[in-house]
């Protein structure tokens, strides 16, 4: 399964599913809230939303591969561009 949560969203997760889950503590003693509850803390937990995936939603971070990267840097430096590797002179 491939991570499609934030981490800030995964830790909005698992607080309103905590949340859901004291329910009962508020005397909200209805089973949709403990459904609702359990919902956000494991997939706040694991990282996955279901629903995200079927709705083509992705809010977490994907990182560019190394070898797909954009080069910063040239390979031959600035001073030194259209001469020799050492500088040998002719003749040496």
């Amino acid at each position: 399964m491939t991570v499609n949560e934030s981490p800030a969203d995964r830790a909005l997760r698992a607080l309103w599913g905590m949340l859901f889950l004291a329910s009962p503590v508020l005397n909200f003693h209805t089973m949709p809230y403990n459904f609702i509850g359990l919902w956000f803390v494991v997939t706040g937990v694991v990282g996955v939303c279901p629903l995200y995936r079927l709705l083509g939603i992705n809010t977490a971070r994907t990182a560019t591969p190394a070898h797909n990267a954009t080069p910063t840097h040239t390979a031959t430096p600035a001073h030194n561009a259209g001469t020799a590797p050492y500088n040998i002179a002719p003749g040496e």
